[in-house]
């Protein structure tokens, strides 16, 4: 084979790779030319061949053809029998096929990962143009969309590369996951396609953040909650996600609970509770920045169910007179478990006063309920109350103080008024034009006087009242003025042994010697009657004078009597119930009853004074007259005596409490009073004084607790019903000097009367410990729980008895000791007396008992 003829051919132009061939042919020859055939050639090349040798054919040529699925130049080489032939080392070229989308194609493809939705981060959207072996394809058509709000920075349109590429910027200010489509040429890419990118928010941003709220009510029991609404946004307002820590949520009032990201991004929740009924503002803020859409916001807590416990009761006044009329007004301000006053009405409230009168409480429709209490009784009221059926441990006192009694009064003559009231009450005298013309304090002893400050007319009727420290005022007295001197007294004809005679009702008859001197002085009886014996008796035309002094101080003109020796007085007639009439004459002379109905019986005065007629017993009743003339032996006569039969028995005495030395009470006035012992003895006897009260010593002087009986005896002799009494003064016995509050007491109470009615109170701050009554010893028990929330210190019991008056005993209170979990070991908010063995659920109050008949008794003062 000769190189010089020998060569290698090849055809030329463009192939499409993996599609067309390449033929690649030698020719062989010798030195001359001649075609040698038979002759084996070897073919090299990157390209592919379709076999590496080939035998040249009689005419000296050989083929094989050389294909490519890449695109590219290759080099084809030729040698036969150690000869290089000639062109051996020439190309042939491939190219491109058409754009191909099937698998291991055109693909769509982008950046992976998140970018900020700022619209400046890009993300790049890119594909490579190839034939179906993957040979980048130069300047095919590429044209992409992207899912809006996403945008492609730039033209949407460009050339693939002479590597195939075709890559485009997108940018998006929404956030958010877009896809990303292209067309190679017109057809549309199905590999990767679509492709997407995403653009993640930015850091959270206040300005663009928005706070909603719930609309409506919400019950202020830190349960029931409003619900904050934070929707987190970056600085373009796309949501932001898990970012719960960037957002604050704050109340003016109340509790903000966890916040939360909701099932949807970047929203965030959070429960909002308070226990104040009120608006209150919710704030939201992006770190220190208050959020710029919607914050604050309004939102509103109302109250919740009433609650006894912490409900509120109030009076108004704390002072009121106890007249019947005079009010107090009881409030009731409902509030719920944590103090909200309630604004709305329609609970059932209840309140009840241990003293007094209380009606139904007035819904006043914004939770307030008032009612009235007035009383006719004074002392300490204690008011009470229930929410819905419960029962509240508070309370409050209002004093009922007793209207001041009217002031007695004296006669007055107008210039000066007198008389009586309570010490240290202001005394205001009114003319009959009800004009003030004068006042004065009451003197500690109880009298008063007062000076006219303007001149007042006889006749006048003046009135007084008194007004207490309280400023309270009696009822207004009325006093007559009397300005004119009673008339002169009438005297009847006296033998010196006694004078009688008539003057004003009422006044001071006194009686003077001729010298001036007063020898005596005599009430006239309500009648106008008066007589004063003289012993000795007055010497025969003794010369005398006598005045009337009335109770205004004006005094008579003077009346002149001269004693005569011969002159017949009128007997005396002691008091009688018609059983015997007697009395007092002159010895000798004779005495002429009249008894009713015309009878008439005359006797002679013994020798010692006395006299006596037995009359009928069926002919005399209570009230009958009966009369009686003194004649002497001369056959002078005097004036008549006359008595009323009096045939009824003094009211039974009403006896004090006694220590057994002395035994003081009240009875008929003038009555004998008689005391026994349990056994009959008389062991004291007396005579109530003008205003009925009596004091008499015992003897021999009675242990405590024994019984002593009483009688009074009028004038005529009826005798009354018998009255009877314990001795002994109250007193009351603690079975603990020292106790824990909450820890229980007892109180034994004696010298009570039987069947007393004894009422218990725990000072200083009353707690009311109920009532009791005295078994047939006279004794009471009280056991009762001590308030744990009592002030430790002094405190005192107090027993009182509706007759036996008061008694008290003190003893120490110390807090209650507390246990390690911080409660105390004891206590109690509820008193709870066992009176008697039987126990009393009293909502109880301090009765402050006046004793019957006893003057200016004081109200009972708690010594602790």
């Amino acid at each position: 084979v000769d190189a010089k003829y020998s060569a290698l051919t090849l055809s030329t132009g463009d192939r499409v790779a993996g599609v067309e061939t390449h033929t690649a042919g030698v020719y062989l020859a010798d030195l001359y030319n001649n075609p040698i055939g038979g002759t084996e050639t070897q073919f090299a090349s990157s390209a592919t061949l379709s076999a590496p040798t080939s035998i040249t054919d009689a005419t000296g040529h050989a083929t094989v053809t050389v294909s490519s699925q890449k695109a590219g130049t290759w080099v084809v080489s030729a040698r036969s029998a150690g000869v290089e032939l000639r062109h051996s080392g020439d190309e042939v070229g491939f190219v491109p096929g058409a754009p191909y989308f099937g698998t291991g194609g055109i693909t769509v493809e982008a950046t992976p990962g998140s970018v900020l939705a700022d619209n400046a981060a890009e993300h790049q959207a890119s594909l490579t143009v190839v034939d179906k072996f993957g040979n980048a394809i130069t300047d095919a058509t590429v044209v992409y969309t992207v899912e809006a709000p996403a945008h492609i920075v730039g033209v949407a349109s460009s050339r693939s590369a002479t590597n195939g590429r075709a890559t485009v910027a997108i940018a998006s200010a929404t956030s958010g996951t877009f896809a990303v489509t292209a067309t190679v040429n017109g057809t549309p890419v199905t590999l990767g396609s679509p492709a997407s990118v995403t653009f993640q928010a930015g850091a959270a941003v206040a300005a663009t953040s928005t706070l909603t709220v719930t609309s409506g009510d919400r019950v202020a029991d830190g349960v029931d909650a409003h619900t904050a609404t934070v929707e987190l946004r970056d600085a373009n307002g796309n949501a932001v996600a898990n970012d719960a820590d960037s957002v604050v949520i704050k109340t003016s009032r109340g509790n903000v609970g966890t916040i939360k990201e909701t099932s949807t991004p970047g929203t965030y929740t959070a429960p909002v509770t308070s226990t104040r009924a009120a608006e209150s503002q919710i704030s939201a803020f992006v770190g220190a920045d208050q959020v710029g859409h919607g914050s604050p916001l309004p939102v509103n807590y109302i109250p919740g169910a009433a609650s006894a416990v912490t409900s509120q009761i109030e009076v108004a006044p704390a002072l009121i007179e106890a007249n019947g009329q005079h009010v107090s007004t009881v409030t009731l301000t409902l509030r719920d478990a944590f103090e909200n006053v309630l604004t709305r009405g329609g609970d059932t409230v209840t309140v009840e006063s241990t003293l007094g009168s209380v009606g139904t409480p007035t819904d006043n429709g914004d939770g307030s309920y008032t009612v009235e209490l007035t009383s006719v009784s004074a002392g300490q009221a204690v008011t009470s109350f229930t929410v819905n059926g419960t029962e509240s441990p508070k309370f409050a006192s209002v004093r009922m103080v007793a209207t001041p009694e009217s002031p007695v009064l004296f006669p007055t003559d107008g210039v000066t008024i007198t008389g009586t009231a309570e010490p240290g009450n202001t005394i205001t005298v009114y003319d009959g034009d009800h004009q003030a013309i004068g006042t004065a304090t009451v003197n500690s002893d109880g009298t008063f006087t007062v000076t006219a400050t303007e001149p007042v007319s006889n006749d006048e009727v003046l009135t007084v009242s008194s007004t207490d420290a309280n400023g309270f005022v009696s009822p207004e007295s009325p006093a007559q003025v009397d300005s004119e001197a009673p008339e002169a007294p009438q005297v009847r004809p006296s033998n010196g042994t006694i004078l009688r005679g008539t003057a004003e009702a009422n006044t001071l008859v006194t009686i003077y010697a001729e010298d001036d001197s007063v020898l005596a002085t005599v009430r006239v009886d309500s009648a106008g009657n008066f007589s004063l014996p003289f012993t000795p008796q007055l010497a025969d035309q003794t010369k005398l004078a006598l005045t009337s002094l009335d109770a205004a101080g004006n005094e008579s003109a003077v009346t002149p009597v001269t004693i005569d020796g011969s002159a017949v007085m009128a007997p005396v007639i002691i008091p009688s119930d018609g059983t015997i009439i007697t009395g007092t004459g002159t010895p000798g002379n004779t005495v002429t009853v009249t008894l009713p109905g015309g009878v008439v019986v005359s006797v002679d005065v013994n020798p010692d004074g006395t006299w006596t007629v037995t009359p009928d017993p069926e002919s005399l009743h209570h009230d009958d007259t009966v009369t009686a003339i003194q004649t002497n032996a001369a056959g002078t006569q005097s004036d008549p005596g006359t008595i009323l039969i009096d045939q009824v028995a003094p009211t039974a005495p009403l006896l004090d409490p006694s220590d057994g030395k002395v035994a003081s009470g009240d009875a008929e006035p003038g009555s004998t009073v008689t005391i026994l012992d349990v056994e009959g003895n008389v062991i004291g006897t007396g005579v109530a004084d003008e205003a009925g009260r009596f004091a008499i010593d015992l003897v021999p002087a009675q242990d405590e607790g024994a019984s002593i009986t009483v009688t009074a005896t009028d004038p005529s002799g009826n005798v009354s019903e018998k009255s009877s009494l314990r001795v002994g003064l109250v007193r009351v016995v603690l079975d603990a000097d020292t106790v824990e509050a909450g820890s229980t007491q007892i109180a034994y109470g004696y010298n009570f009367q039987p069947g007393e009615t004894v009422t218990g109170t725990l000072y200083s701050t009353p707690y009311p410990l109920g009532e009791a009554t005295a078994d047939a010893n006279g004794e009471v028990t009280f056991k009762f729980t001590v308030p744990a929330q009592i002030e430790p210190g002094e405190h005192s019991v107090s027993l009182v008895g509706d007759f036996s008056g008061s008694g008290s005993a003190s003893f120490h209170i110390y807090a209650p000791v507390v246990a390690a979990d911080g409660l105390a070991l004891t206590g109690g908010q509820v008193i709870l007396p066992l009176v008697s063995g039987l126990l009393l659920l009293v909502a109880g109050g301090l009765f402050l008992v006046a004793r019957r008949l006893r003057k200016n008794e004081k109200d009972i003062v708690p010594t602790a």
